[in-house]
């Protein structure tokens, strides 16, 4: 009975440092979404920028926004497939705590059983 105690408290605190590393990954995905959000408006407006100046701008300004753009069209890709690893990484962690505490569970059952039957001995040897 004491191991079941210790195996529940364990898979407690390995629950509660999941849950934190998912609050974690979340946190991480809501700066990345930000980030992507405030690139793409940066893409946006010099997209923008360089169809409004594209009779005025000289060839090498123009180079230069190129330039611009695709580095940072290079850095949103990076952050997205950043997203898509701590997406991926998100639902394993889910995965695992679900198969957590569907053990915790079965613990849970087995301890009542074994609380019921160390009760029933009790009352026998009375």
């Amino acid at each position: 009975m004491r191991r079941l105690k210790k195996q529940l408290e364990a898979e407690r605190e390995n629950r509660d440092d999941l849950e934190r590393e998912l609050a974690e990954n979340r946190k991480l995905l809501d700066e990345k979404d930000t980030q992507m959000l405030v690139m793409k408006q940066r893409i946006d407006r010099l997209t923008r920028l360089e169809r409004q100046a594209a009779d005025q701008v000289e060839p090498k300004e123009l180079e230069e926004l190129r330039e611009r753009n695709e580095s940072l069209l290079m850095r949103l890709h990076e952050a997205l497939k950043q997203c898509q690893d701590l997406k991926t990484d998100k639902g394993q962690t889910d995965r695992k705590m679900n198969q957590l505490l569907e053990e915790n569970g079965d613990l849970s059952f087995k301890f009542q059983g074994n609380s019921v039957g160390v009760r029933g001995l009790e009352t026998e040897m009375q």
